[in-house]
């Protein structure tokens, strides 16, 4: 599990890299199409890394990356601010680790506590 992790985060450190190098080198609305595609890309390839694996809840995490890219996606077409889509990105995290379910807080599945 941990390669596979250290992958991921590796994956989304190379595509902010690319955006980065085509939002200086290109500009304007060209980067962000380009960027947008980068985005996409990535979600596909992430699709194609984790469907290897039996034991992750495919829906699951990739509903939550769909709705983490959207939000890039309006970021970098200038729908939301900056500091607006990374506090909504921010409040998504908490509520995977902290919410219903969550991994370190809320319900957990199986235990009945009443």
């Amino acid at each position: 599990m941990q390669p596979m992790i250290i992958r991921l985060l590796a994956i989304f450190v190379v595509s902010g890299i690319i955006k980065l190098i085509l939002q200086m080198t290109v500009g304007g609305p060209i980067a962000v199409v380009l960027g947008v595609l980068v985005d996409i890309g990535v979600l596909w390839y992430i699709y194609q890394l984790l469907r290897r694996y039996g034991y992750v809840d495919l829906k699951r995490i990739m509903l939550f990356l769909s709705g983490i890219t959207l939000i890039s996606i309006l970021v970098e077409v200038g729908v939301l601010r900056g500091d607006l889509g990374n506090l909504i990105i921010l409040l998504a995290i908490a509520w995977i680790l902290f919410g219903k379910d969550g991994l370190w807080g809320g319900r957990r599945r199986g235990r009945n506590w009443f």
